[in-house]
C-alpha cells in the first residue's frame, strides 16, 4: 500500500513539473513571437485626469445624435444647486431603502425643473 502511494506520488510531481515546463515554454514563445512589438513600443505618458476629461467632451461634442432632442430643454432652476444637492446626498453615505432613495431622486430631479 506504502509503495503504491509513493509511485502515484512520483507520478503526480512528474506530471506537475511536465505541466510547468509546458506553461513555460507557452510563455517564453509568446513573449518572443511579440517581443518586437514590445520592444517597438514608444513609451509614452499617460494623459492627466484633465486631458482625458477634454478628450471625453470633444467626444461628446462631435457626437451630434447624442444631444438631439436636448436643444428644447430648458432648465429653470441653475444646475448649481442640483451639483450641490446631488454631492450632499452621495457624500452623506447613508444607507437608503429603495423607496427614501427614490424620493431623494425625486427631490433632485425637481431642482432642475
Amino acid at each position: 500500500m506504502e509503495r503504491r502511494s509513493r509511485q502515484l506520488n512520483r507520478i503526480l510531481e512528474a506530471h506537475k513539473r511536465s505541466k510547468q515546463k509546458d506553461l513555460t515554454s507557452r510563455m517564453l514563445k509568446a513573449y518572443n513571437a511579440n517581443k518586437e512589438k514590445i520592444e517597438g513600443k514608444p513609451e509614452t505618458e499617460e494623459p492627466t485626469q484633465s486631458e482625458l476629461r477634454k478628450l471625453k467632451l470633444l467626444d461628446l461634442i462631435s457626437r451630434k445624435r447624442s444631444w438631439s432632442g436636448l436643444e428644447t430643454f430648458e432648465m429653470n432652476e441653475g444646475i448649481s444647486e442640483y451639483y450641490r444637492d446631488f454631492r450632499k446626498l452621495y457624500h452623506s453615505s447613508r444607507r437608503l431603502s429603495f423607496r427614501e432613495w427614490l424620493n431623494e431622486i425625486e427631490k433632485l430631479i425637481d431642482t432642475l425643473q
